[in-house]
């Protein structure tokens, strides 16, 4: 202990040094103004290693300056009887963490002990349970912990099962920060803690949003994950996040609870450097767009085998032991940042590098953490100081001094500083604020407008200003100008009065509003000027949003239809299902429809199951309300034949097959820029048997047949995916592993051999027919795969399946943004997410004579 003592002693003095805390209850204070947070010891899941592994992590959270560790508190171990609570492990938990001055951010997490093989609540009791649970927890800890977490990614399975719900998620979220708020009206809620799905889940937080859950929340808690260059994604993502809070309500402060990025050990040197740069640089990006605090996932790898999953190595430190890079990339990160004021971002690239502005308080100087753009650049740039010896601090905590040489004259107000920057970030000490504060701290603010024709927003030009530490007394603010703006057309913009105005014609999407501001020095000896550019997103939305999903349910077909009203009126109509090609209705809903502004109507109607049955030709459904109308939704008529083609590489047994046709832009899911039907487009054809599934497909591609990924990453390189969920057409948005099946169709690979691929299960289908052949402008690819590979299916006349098919296309020339995936792909009937969710798939109807 006296070590540990000691460590601590040393670590509340640096915070003291830096001036971010004073004598009284210094740890507290110092833990209240930290940016920095882990997801670290994983205590409640090892409460028998407190005196090993879990003081092995304080330890290393303690040399690296983190102050905060996330930890579930599982309901099930603290109420293990209904009604009877013990809080012997968590009570021994605060013990232990807050005599190493470790604040516990806790989740309030998941199902009780008394359920059976579930985790979340379904009955009225049993969210009065979860309520009691979180009350008396609470109540409990209420002098120990401020901030909650309620529960941990419920928009994705295992943490919410059988299926993800918003509607359940928000009634949960209600209850507890009811119960939470009864038991300490000063707690902070944390919700809704969403795990990323690609990009962050704004369907799930719309619904949440739409039931008034933003007044049941505190701080808006949610996770990303990305081992790709941060530098476009994360700050238009946090942008998005504040302008959608906006929308429904007040914006609410930020915090990013699970980030983290891989360091894969097969090729250990590369992935570790890379790992320490994204790492440091999502952080600082993230800070900079105002985000509160961001707890790293994870201090320690799971483990440290080839092979493992891309979760398993997310970690500073390695299984073993060993501090890998980015270990020392965030000690150096922590002291180099922390208790100190972030400014904002400057981009440059023209320059070819990233960077952010801090201010120090008590050095009264500021700081630029810079980097170059992508991975594995490197330029030796002039970075622009105050005429004053100027420190340089490496990734890895080397510290670098740069000596004035001659005292400054009067007349010097900056000197240049050659820094040689990679993709780590340098903190170059004492850099000139007139160059760098302005455009750092001088915006279009709101940085993401969302809003619907004909309304107005506040929207103005916001400079932050930081007083220049050389001359605090006489500091006046610079004369700050518009020389030039950019306003998209059917936008108006009244500066003087601060807002921004969309004409009742202006077509939905996203319009950019730049400006190029001019900043120059007040003072009479200093009448430099700088000019910069800023810009804003506005995305005008549409005045409504229409959603049809048909669905199989005990052998009936239904739909499940939804009209998101994003305006702010009531809108009034009927409902319709149309079959586009006939124009008639499939479902003529009898009453007219209100939808209340800022609403979504949602409802399940009944289909005539028999009326599709009997389709021979492709067909396509759309829902109508007033003018509007939704995607189509589309369905195939496959052949249910007593023989399988024969695979050889030719269509000459499919003749009589309908395709499904993939040719148009709107189906394009990934690479949409550069696309053209000749580099990517097709026709794919479904015949099934009893005992086979057979496919085909006609690709028409100007470089065919190349695919360098290994099995699992088929979808990087020339390949077919097929999609097919064998209870039908599905509402639900996670994938049944036991119906919903995603295989790859592949001419080549990295084996240099077609294959075919089940990707959940992570197999090569051995017993699976495939052969390829190149055309003169594209390829065939022709494959049966055998029914029993998807468990106990038997296929009839009549039978309705879930369908899907997608189109990968990579040539040798294609090239992409480090990080980023090349090539392209598009999808019949679904959207990107189809890998997860089947309710965004078609649909095909088995008939014998077809």
């Amino acid at each position: 202990m006296k070590k540990i003592s000691l460590f601590c002693l040393l670590i509340l003095l640096h915070f003291i040094a830096q001036g971010a805390v004073t004598i009284d209850d210094p740890w507290k204070q110092a833990q209240d103004l930290s940016y920095f947070a882990m997801n670290g010891s994983k205590v409640f899941h090892v409460p028998d290693q407190m005196d090993a592994s879990v003081k092995q992590r304080i330890e290393w959270m303690k040399e690296l300056g983190v102050l905060w560790d996330r930890s579930d508190w599982w309901w099930h171990v603290i109420e293990p009887q209904k009604g009877k609570f013990d809080f012997s492990l968590p009570d021994r938990i605060v013990k232990r963490f807050e005599e190493e001055h470790v604040q516990i951010y806790p989740i309030l997490c998941y199902g009780s002990s008394w359920w059976k093989d579930r985790n979340t609540p379904l009955s009225d009791q049993d969210y009065e349970d979860f309520g009691n649970y979180v009350f008396e927890t609470v109540n409990r800890y209420k002098d120990h912990f401020t901030y909650w977490s309620v529960w941990n990614e419920p928009n994705i399975v295992p943490f919410w099962t059988p299926e993800p719900n918003p509607d359940d998620y928000a009634r949960l979220l209600k209850i507890a920060y009811t119960q939470a708020k009864k038991a300490d009206p000063d707690c902070k809620i944390c919700a809704p803690v969403i795990a990323p799905l690609g990009a962050w889940d704004k369907k799930f937080t719309e619904r949440l949003f739409q039931l008034q859950c933003l007044d049941y929340i505190d701080v808006f808690d949610y996770h990303y994950y990305r081992n790709n260059p941060p530098e476009d994604e994360v700050p238009d993502e946090i942008a998005d996040i504040k302008a959608f809070m906006r929308r429904f309500g007040e914006e609410k402060p930020i915090w990013i609870s699970e980030s983290g990025v891989s360091g894969y050990v097969e090729d250990k040197e590369a992935a570790y450097k890379k790992q320490a740069a994204l790492m440091a640089r999502n952080q600082l990006l993230a800070l900079s767009c105002g985000v509160k605090r961001f707890f790293y996932f994870d201090l320690q790898n799971w483990n440290d085998k080839p092979g493992e999953s891309w979760d398993s190595k997310l970690g500073l430190v390695e299984a073993g032991g060993m501090k890998k890079p980015s270990f020392h990339a965030y000690k150096t990160m922590v002291k180099e940042v922390d208790y100190k004021k972030f400014v904002g971002r400057i981009r440059r690239p023209e320059e070819g590098w990233d960077g952010v502005l801090i201010f120090d308080p008590k050095r009264r100087e500021f700081i630029l953490a810079a980097w170059c753009a992508g991975l594995g650049n490197t330029k030796k740039l002039d970075f622009f100081c105050e005429p004053v010896d100027v420190k340089i601090v490496h990734p890895y905590g080397e510290v670098e001094m740069r000596p004035l040489e001659e005292p400054p004259t009067p007349e010097q107000f900056t000197r240049a500083v050659s820094v040689e920057i990679d993709q780590n970030p340098r903190f170059i000490h004492s850099v000139d604020p007139f160059i760098y504060l302005h455009e750092a701290g001088t915006r279009l603010s709101p940085e993401k407008i969302a809003m619907n024709p004909g309304e107005t927003v506040g929207f103005r030009l916001q400079s932050t200003l930081v007083s220049h530490p050389s001359d605090i007394e006489n500091m006046l603010p610079p004369e700050i100008s518009i020389i030039k703006k950019n306003i998209p057309k059917g936008l108006e913009w009244d500066q003087k009065n601060g807002g921004l105005t969309a004409s009742n014609d202006i077509s939905p999407g996203l319009k950019t509003l730049s400006a190029t501001i001019r900043a120059q020095q007040p003072f009479k000896f200093d009448r430099r000027t700088h000019e910069f550019k800023t810009s804003a997103i506005v995305e005008i939305l549409p005045l409504m949003t229409l959603e049809l999903r048909p669905f199989m349910d005990n052998r009936e077909l239904n739909a499940q239809v939804s009209i998101v009203n994003q305006s702010s009126r009531d809108l009034k109509g009927n409902i319709r299902i149309v079959d586009a090609a006939s124009a008639s209705d499939i479902f003529p809903h009898p009453d007219s429809v209100t939808i209340q502004k800022g609403t979504t109507w949602k409802q399940d109607l009944p289909l005539d199951i028999s009326l599709v049955q009997k389709y021979e030709n492709p067909a396509q459904w759309n829902l109508r309300f007033q003018d509007r109308e939704s995607r189509p939704f589309h369905i195939h008529v496959s052949p249910l034949a007593d023989q399988a083609p024969v695979i050889d590489g030719s269509l000459d047994d499919w003749k009589d097959v309908k395709p499904l046709v993939i040719n148009r832009k709107e189906q394009m899911t990934r690479g949409a820029e550069s696309w053209n039907p000749n580099d990517a487009s097709g026709e794919v054809y479904f015949r099934f048997t009893p005992d086979l599934v057979c496919v085909a497909a006609r690709v028409t591609d100007d470089d065919p047949v190349f695919n360098p990924s290994e099995p699992k990453f088929l979808w990087k390189g020339d390949a077919l995916e097929i999609y097919l969920g064998f209870e039908g057409p599905a509402r639900r948005t996670v994938l049944n592993k036991k119906y919903d099946f995603q295989i790859g169709v592949a001419p080549t690979c990295s084996l240099d051999k077609p294959i075919v691929f089940l990707f959940h299960e992570d197999r090569i289908l051995e017993e699976a027919k495939v052969e390829a052949r190149k055309t003169d402008n594209g390829y065939i690819l022709e494959a049966s795969i055998p029914l029993k590979e998807f468990g106990e299916v038997k296929l009839s006349e009549g039978t309705l399946l879930g369908l899907d098919a997608a189109i990968n296309d990579l040539d040798k020339v294609d090239w992409a943004p480090a990080g980023n995936d090349p090539g392209c792909a598009l999808m019949w009937n679904g959207t990107i997410r189809n890998w997860i969710d089947p309710s965004n798939w078609g649909m095909t109807i088995l008939r014998e004579k077809p």
